[in-house]
């Protein structure tokens, strides 16, 4: 499912690929949708577009509902996604190793539930709210006692 792509700028281009491929009943183009988290749920796959206005925490959400991340090497989302392990990069604009990448996981269950298994963790680690709130904590108990000791 593409979702938000009916008035994108590759609309039409996707859609001729799609069909070449003989994909139309397996690729659905839809409207801005709100239902997120209910899509990922049967997702197989998320790709996300090459655009730097990628939010990465459709990424981070992506990888906490076990999915398997396909993006390109721009700004931080080589932070995120870490490229052979819970998903895969490749350089913008490099159509070939995208479809290589998407032929690759969709051909290879195993490596998509373990690549998805690991993101679920390393958002949970590295990423999780508590965890940043007690670091911060710990910093600001640290910086406190330094400057008593002023």
């Amino acid at each position: 499912m593409l979702i938000g792509s009916k008035h994108g700028p590759y609309h039409e281009e996707l859609k001729n690929e799609t069909k070449k491929l003989g994909l139309e009943d397996k690729v659905f183009f839809t409207e801005m949708r709100s239902d997120i988290p209910q899509i990922l749920n049967i997702s197989d796959i998320v790709i996300v577009p090459p655009t730097l206005e990628v939010s990465l925490y459709s990424i981070m959400e992506a990888m906490a509902s076990f999915k398997p991340v396909i993006a390109t090497q721009i700004g931080g989302i080589p932070e995120v996604v870490a490229d052979g392990k819970t998903g895969i990069l490749f350089p913008k604009g490099d159509v070939d190793t995208l479809t290589k990448a998407v032929n690759y996981l969709i051909s290879n269950p195993e490596t998509r539930r373990r690549m998805g298994s690991l993101g679920r963790r390393i958002v949970e680690e590295k990423f999780n709210l508590n965890r940043h709130v007690e670091e911060f904590l710990d910093l600001y108990e640290e910086l406190l006692q330094l400057k008593n000791l002023d």
